[in-house]
Formats: C-alpha cells, structure tokens, sequence
C-alpha cells in the first residue's frame, strides 16, 4: 500500500492515499477506546511486517490497524511492573520479526517482545558503568555487526545486548545529540546535535567532522533532528 502518513502536532495522524487523492484522519475521540490516545504524534515507523506505529506526545504507543483505521494503544501504567516506562516515544526500531525499541524522553530505552508481551526498561545508573548514559533517548541505528547505537542528550551511545551500554561522550561538541544513523559504505555513523554534523568512525571510534564538498557546512550549523536515505 503506497500511503503516505502524517504525523501531526495538534491533528493525530493522517494517511494520505496519492492514487484516490484521499486523505484519510485518525485522531483522538472520547468515545472511542480505539481511537489515538494523544493528536500530538512525535514519532512514526513502519515495521517489516509493514504495521505502522505512532509514538505519541503523553499518550505511549500506538499500532495501527489497517482494516478498521483503528488503533491499540500501550501505555505506562503507574505502579506496574510489565509496562512502557515513559509515554513521550520519540523514534522506534525494529530490533527483529518479534522485537520492538523505543526512545524515550525520560524513560531510557524500551525493548519490547511481543510473543512474551514482555517489556524492559533500560535507564541510567550511575552505580553501573555499562547502564545507559542517558535517559533521553531520540535516536536508533543499527551497524553491521548487530550493534545499536543511540542518539542520546548525554551523548552516543553503543548497546550489545551481551555487554551493555558503552558511551562515547569525550567530544564536547557531541554531548548531546538527536539523531543518528548507519552510513554502511564507510563504516561509520553519521550524527547530529545542536551543534551540527559529525562523523563517528566505527574502526577507531573517533569524531570528525563532517566533509562537504560544497563548503557549506564551513558556514552553517545543521541541526538535523531526522534522517532518511532515500533512492
């Protein structure tokens, strides 16, 4: 299905249909329990299994279904265990068929497995070296050796699932950081914060600069909040 979605900051989420030239709302309604529980939508994906998720502003997370434009939401749940940790989600990762990671403003990182309906929260400690370095967390990617890496206000951050959470926050320039993703033919990251573009190189695990030919970047400061490869 060739739909465009749109995320909105006051309207909920809209699927735009470019064949029919039909766009289609979806947004929250007091009578429904399967409508949007928030109309501020901070983040969207789309699974391989081709399921779209919103993450909302206050209202957790919500996955949409296709043949009813309804949604099921997950939310935190005070005083519970097995649960969201934060309902602010800023980006979502699709670890594999049966696992899904969140970001979230306040409560770490979130990987939740469906089969088990389990979810963890993992969040700093400052009593443990290998916890996440920060609990905001507005970025995921994923390198070729199945580690992640995390776009976090405290910095980039790597997470192995056997080891733990390893932080890269010597550069002053890259202490807070809002997006992240994967450059595969270079073997490198590419990262983006309030103080514009940077290179992390995954074989020696420095920061450089990001190179433009163009000399813009000599000039201008790009706080790039998402990216997309595209072509």
């Amino acid at each position: 299905m060739n739909h465009l979605w749109i995320g909105t900051r006051n309207q909920g989420i809209c699927r735009y249909d470019p064949l029919l030239e039909k766009l289609t709302k979806g947004s929250y309604s007091f009578f429904s329990e399967h409508s949007l529980a928030r109309n501020f939508v901070l983040s969207i994906y789309q699974d391989n299994q081709g399921i779209v998720w919103a993450g909302l502003s206050g209202g957790g997370l919500a996955k949409y279904d296709p043949g009813k434009f309804q949604f099921t939401t997950y939310r935190q749940i005070p005083n519970t265990r097995n649960t969201l940790s934060d309902n602010m989600i800023f980006c979502m990762y699709e670890k594999n068929e049966n696992e899904l990671m969140l970001g979230t403003q306040n409560g770490g990182l979130v990987n939740i497995n469906w089969p088990a309906q389990k979810f963890t929260a993992y969040m700093n400690d400052p009593a443990n070296k290998h916890s996440l370095i920060n609990n905001t967390v507005y970025s995921i990617t994923e390198d070729d050796k199945k580690n992640y890496w995390l776009a976090t206000w405290g910095g980039l951050c790597a997470f192995d699932t056997g080891v733990g959470f390893t932080g890269f926050t010597k550069n002053p320039l890259t202490k807070n950081l809002y997006s992240v993703v994967y450059l595969k033919n270079t073997n490198a990251l590419l990262a983006s914060g309030p103080n514009g573009l940077f290179n992390f190189n995954l074989a020696d695990k420095t920061w450089r600069t990001c190179n433009d030919k163009s000399d813009y970047l000599n000039d201008h400061t790009i706080v790039g909040r998402y990216f997309l490869f595209a072509g």
